[in-house]
């Protein structure tokens, strides 16, 4: 019965490439998650942070489930699929805050609702990979799909969150000897398809990376990094209303930095270093002065970024 069970899963799943040759493939994995976490949260009853006992501890079940299928086409094309549903007990989406006092208030999936409508589910990844991409030792991953670099300090899939983090993305990965270098361009934000909803592309925010790991150094590896957000009117702060101006407002970002990780002299270490640079007209003074509307949208109005971060640990392991 399991085994039924799990086969017609995967035919639903694989349905979802809607290509024929993916049905056709020789090698089809399945794979999947049920992972349960029960919280208390005291500071979060309304968007308050009260930690002063005047109202009640919440207390919550989240719940996340996935289903993925890998399906191996040739020896150069694969595709994978992941549905994730994020869910809580008793209310739908993780993070529903309800204050009805009846039993059966909350999502329409609730355990006391006549009709199960669970709209949790999603596609949490779904690309395809080719191996040596256009005859050269690179290999493109493309679609939606999680991007995780070292230690998860600038991506990673937020593993320790339930809804986790992907991207809508372009990955190009070199390998060779201990070296491995990533290229990358993701679609941060696409605000729309016509020339009146997008405003010329200034909506749209566009995030490109390159990232190199060198192992055999110091006894660990070494990574370095840069890191591109092309966000012309801060989309991040929702200042649509500038980019009706010419002025092109910008809030670009560069992050450079480095992580050396490893173990010399039986003492494990990680020590790292990032530094953010740049432009921050469309959002940086909007505090200071009253927001969009009082501040305007004049070219040359903003100020520069300019922070870092560095981190050292060290450790040894006792047996």
């Amino acid at each position: 019965m399991r085994k039924n069970i799990y086969f017609f899963a995967a035919l639903m799943v694989t349905a979802l490439f809607g290509s024929a040759e993916i049905a056709k493939a020789a090698d089809v994995s399945i794979g999947g998650q049920i992972f349960t976490r029960a919280e208390t949260n005291e500071h979060g009853g309304n968007g308050t942070n009260d930690f002063d006992n005047q109202s009640e501890t919440s207390d919550f079940i989240g719940q996340r489930t996935v289903v993925d299928v890998k399906a191996n086409i040739n020896d150069e094309t694969s595709a994978f699929i992941q549905l994730q549903s994020n869910r809580q007990w008793g209310s739908g989406g993780v993070g529903n805050n309800n204050n009805a006092n009846t039993i059966t208030s909350g999502a329409n999936d609730g355990s006391f609702q006549v009709n199960d409508q669970d709209t949790s589910v999603g596609i949490h990844e779904a690309y395809f990979t080719l191996k040596n991409f256009a005859g050269l030792p690179v290999d493109a991953k493309i679609g939606r799909q999680e991007i995780i670099l070292d230690g998860h300090r600038i991506f990673g899939d937020t593993l320790w969150t339930m809804g986790q983090n992907s991207h809508d993305a372009i990955r190009l990965t070199h390998k060779h000897d201990g070296m491995t270098i990533n290229a990358g361009y993701m679609l941060a934000l696409e605000d729309g398809v016509t020339a009146a909803a997008n405003n010329d592309q200034q909506l749209d925010a566009d995030n490109y990376f390159l990232h190199a790991n060198y192992k055999g150094i110091l006894g660990g590896q070494l990574s370095v990094l840069w890191n591109y957000l092309n966000d012309p009117c801060g989309n991040t702060g929702g200042h649509a209303a500038a980019c009706t101006n010419a002025s092109h407002l910008d809030n670009s970002v560069h992050t450079i930095g480095f992580r050396q990780a490893g173990q010399m002299f039986g003492i494990d270490y990680r020590g790292e270093y990032y530094h953010q640079f740049g432009s921050a007209d469309a959002d940086a003074l909007a505090s200071q002065m009253g927001g969009d509307a009082a501040r305007g949208t004049s070219a040359g109005v903003g100020a520069d970024r300019d922070a870092y971060m560095f981190g050292v640990r060290v450790g040894k392991k006792i047996q």
